[in-house]
């Protein structure tokens, strides 16, 4: 199914996101490159084998994920994702065995799963980047596009790949066509002498761990043979020009020995009969059976001994690793000590193997202990290796905490800026540093762990809140440069169009005012401003905004509701699905900060519970496992600019959730904070003396969190 796009789903749950994603695949799509189960399977077709070749052929997997997707179960009660049968289980298996482009699509307010709620087997599932579908809106733009974009790349490398394939035979087959010439040229008769014949009588000895062979030379009259080739299970292990060899075997396993004759032309003959070294037995093993068969024999309980025929009875098939028992973890700062329980008596353990996330981390450990380095928010399992190879069963996993990363960027220190995550990508847009405000733009793609350089802002803008909507970036409002060290705030609003790769910011309509400080947010069908203040001067009071605004078919309109108190440098989080909480900021007269929590719902504004600490100049996201969190900012008004002592590394999240996040590992102030897939990601400040002139220090400014 070249270009094929298989859609995962179960009936019960997600049956008609999936035929509605389906007709709407089909019409951007050759209805034959899209597959869904029983409507491309003929009757009479095996259902297992068209399902699993159906995977295996396509380019793109779209996994659709319901509220109960985790939860399923059988009819005795299982649930179904334990089950190593279950048919959604081993399509998403198969895919991310292939490396197939897996997409999860989480419908109705589902979340992807953690790690430790899947099967080892499908744990690389939560690193994928999801896209949330509505089944009302049912807006799949995004997913489309990723769809063309990814179907595109692979036709690409599969034509570079049969470009390459043909360049090479074409090239053997002008080398073989030069060598037939020159060959044809240097001699006018070719005489194929006859293949030599196997070598007879192949016999063999051990002496320790070495292997000794023997066989007969060939016969008076036959092909002259130049030298003997000898296999050890298939494999080539040495050539030799004496009718003996010896080898020393990788193991004490049982090994097949053949050899072959190599005539002077370098045909070989046949293989010679096989001789085949047993598996290794210990040297006490013989004269401890012989020992007890005297016994036994002497007591009338034995009629055979094992002398007696000069053969010994095959020792006992060595027997399965069982999984190791007690994993834990111990987490000191950048690294992690994990300790199990050693072989239980009688196991025979070679070593063990330390994976993560269902992937090998670590090949082979000795002792039942190693360190790992302290990566964040992942799932480890160990596995027993015997002394023949045998694996056992993994471990009970283990989880480790979510820890702060710091992400090389080798940026400038900078603050101020528009951030949002966009596509499955992180935009970092405008803002400030040492220098002044900034017209540059940053995108970061998690999957390729690289940045890029977007296209520049028509000027520099900071303290401007950056919103995602649909395929458009907004950036509204902010400070632009002036002469002075501060700026002058600006009602201008710009949008890009992210599917345009020649696109450039252009001006939209304009705020009702200007603005800065304030925050925005796509609630899912409008874009929404609210707060912010229509004036700047350092170290004088200013008056804040208590408005919001909505974008309303090209125009900027006030809904009924207002923020209580006025309030700037505010954040705001929402769900995408008709929800926006505006959070803390702060107000001029009197000068004051706040914890207050306020709630936007249609064209209603209500109280939340409030933060424990009150912020200004603070991130904010919204994630369904926790809310709303916000991140660092500063707890102090006054009117000097901000010392380091002021500004928090607090993560904060409402409504009595604690997802367990660590705090910042410094403080942070006039950040910007993101979601993608299940990683949180903080750009902008940290502590900083003033801060809008820069400390001089250049510490990372992108820290990320893997929570999932």
């Amino acid at each position: 199914m070249p270009g094929g796009i298989f859609i995962s789903y179960r009936r019960e749950e997600t049956g008609w996101p999936a035929g509605r994603l389906y007709d709407l695949l089909v019409e951007h799509f050759p209805a034959e490159q899209v597959f869904k189960d029983v409507d491309n399977i003929d009757p009479g077709d095996d259902f297992v084998e068209r399902i699993t070749a159906a995977v295996a052929s396509c380019d793109v997997l779209l996994a659709l994920i319901g509220p109960q997707w985790l939860r399923i179960t059988d009819e005795n009660g299982q649930r179904r994702l334990d089950n190593p049968k279950d048919w959604v289980r081993l399509e998403i298996e198969t895919a991310l065995t292939r490396k197939i482009r897996v997409i999860p699509i989480l419908v109705d307010e589902s979340r992807m799963p953690r790690v430790n709620e899947l099967p080892p087997t499908m744990a690389p599932l939560v690193r994928r980047n999801a896209v949330q579908i509505d089944s009302l809106t049912f807006d799949t733009r995004r997913l489309i596009s990723t769809v063309q974009k990814t179907l595109a790349e692979e036709q690409a490398r599969q034509q570079a790949e049969e470009q390459a394939r043909q360049q090479a035979e074409e090239q053997a087959r002008r080398e073989a066509e030069g060598r037939a010439r020159q060959k044809a040229e240097e001699q006018s008769t070719v005489v194929v002498p006859s293949r030599p014949v196997a070598p007879p009588g192949l016999r063999g000895s051990t002496a320790g761990g070495r292997v000794d062979l023997r066989w007969d030379p060939p016969v008076a009259g036959s092909v002259a043979v130049v030298a003997w080739e000898v296999r050890r299970d298939g494999s080539r292990v040495g050539e030799v020009t004496e009718p003996r060899a010896s080898d020393q075997p990788p193991g004490p396993g049982s090994y097949t020995y053949t050899v072959t004759a190599v005539g002077e032309d370098g045909q070989h003959s046949t293989e010679s009969n096989p001789w085949v070294r047993p598996g290794r037995r210990p040297r006490w093993l013989i004269p401890a059976l012989a020992i007890l068969a005297a016994v036994l024999a002497t007591a009338g309980l034995l009629q055979w001994a094992p002398w007696q025929d000069g053969t010994v009875p095959a020792p006992p098939a060595v027997p399965r690793p069982v999984a190791p028992a007690g994993l834990t973890g111990d987490v000191s700062g950048a690294k992690i000590a994990l300790r199990w329980n050693g072989s239980p008596s009688g196991s025979a353990v070679a070593h063990w193997r330390v994976l993560r996330d269902g992937e090998v981390l670590i090949k082979e450990v000795p002792a039942p202990k190693a360190t790992v380095p302290n990566e964040g928010f992942h799932s480890y399992t160990v596995v027993a290796v015997g002394v023949d190879g045998q694996e056992s069963a993994e471990s009970q996993g283990w989880q480790a905490p979510p820890v702060w990363q710091k992400l090389k960027t080798g940026f400038q220190e900078f603050s101020l800026a528009g951030v949002a995550a966009h596509n499955g990508e992180l935009w970092v847009v405008g803002g400030q540093d040492a220098n002044g405000k900034r017209d540059e733009v940053l995108v970061f793609n998690p999957e390729t762990k690289k940045w890029r350089p977007g296209p520049k802002l028509p000027k520099p803008i900071s303290h401007a809140p950056l919103v995602s909507a649909g395929d458009k970036l907004y950036l509204l409002g902010g400070l632009t440069a002036t002469k002075g060290p501060y700026g002058v705030p600006v009602a201008t609003v710009y949008s890009l169009d992210t599917t345009n790769p020649d696109a450039t910011w252009i001006k939209e309509a304009e705020l009702p005012a200007p603005r800065f400080g304030g925050a925005a947010a796509w609630d899912g069908k409008r874009l929404v401003f609210a707060g912010g203040a229509e004036t700047f001067e350092p170290n004088t009071p200013r008056p804040a905004a208590a408005e919001i605004w909505e974008l309303r078919s090209g125009k900027w309109v006030s809904i009924d509701a207002v923020l209580r108190p006025a309030r700037d440098r505010l954040a705001a989080a929402t769900d995408g699905k008709g929800k926006i909480w505006f959070v803390g900021g702060q107000e001029h007269e009197p000068r004051k900060i706040y914890a207050d929590v306020e709630v936007l719902h249609g064209n209603k504004v209500s109280d939340s519970t409030p933060i424990r600490t009150a912020v200004q100049g603070a991130a904010a996201v919204w994630t369904p496992d926790t809310g709303t969190c916000v991140f660092g900012g500063s707890t102090v008004p006054q009117t000097k600019p901000i010392e380091p002592a002021m500004l928090l590394a607090k993560v904060q999240c409402l409504e009595g959730t604690d997802p367990g996040w660590p705090d910042l590992p410094e403080a942070r102030y006039n950040a910007g904070a993101a979601v993608i897939g299940s990683t949180v990601y903080v750009v902008g400040s940290r502590s900083c003396s003033p801060c809008l002139a820069g400390s001089g220090s250049k510490p990372e400014i992108v820290l990320a969190l893997r929570f999932g």
